[in-house]
């Protein structure tokens, strides 16, 4: 599944913080599979604002698409615990509850980060592809057809993206 990360920041005419500036090449790295880059600029980010829990759950999600999970959840609970209604770490302990296989938790925080950023699709299509997973048809097609309806004018990789999962759906036995 093609996973999305945080976006990127546009300056709306001011300067940008130390802090955002190594969000951003941490996102321009990241967006180039530059991982251990990107962690890099990350922890001068995280030092420059100790207290941004957009910065902690960035960390916790390049970490996790990494593949160091158990390093992430630190990240992720510093996140939650500045700021309850980070999505970022709430969509990335939903990432990592889907990879172990442990739908239900998945589902909890993508309800969760659902309500916080409704109209993210990526939170959509992982809610989607768990409940295929779990042979939830109904709720599948449902949430689905809400993602693609939300990027049908946006993104075309992501849009792609979701309409793979939606004939997987519809093609999923009742």
């Amino acid at each position: 599944m093609e996973l999305r990360g945080p976006e990127v920041k546009i300056s709306r005419g001011t300067p940008l913080s130390l802090a955002e500036r190594f969000l951003e090449r941490a996102l321009f790295a990241y967006s180039k599979d530059k991982f251990e880059d990107a962690l890099s600029d990350m922890d001068a980010a995280v030092e420059a604002e100790p207290h941004n829990a957009e910065l902690y759950a960035t960390r916790g999600f390049i970490l996790a698409r990494a593949g160091h999970d158990s390093e992430a959840e630190p990240d992720l609970e510093k996140a939650l615990k500045i700021n309850p209604q980070q999505w970022l770490a709430h969509y990335t302990r939903a990432m990592m509850a889907f990879k172990t296989g442990d739908l239900d938790k998945a589902l909890g925080h993508l309800a969760v980060a659902k309500v916080v950023a409704p109209r993210r699709p990526e939170i959509l299509i992982y809610q989607a592809a768990a409940y295929y997973h779990k042979k939830d048809k109904p709720n599948a097609q449902k949430i689905i057809a809400e993602a693609v309806e939300i990027i049908e004018s946006g993104d075309k990789k992501l849009l792609k993206e979701a309409k793979k999962w939606q004939k997987a759906i519809n093609d999923l036995l009742a």
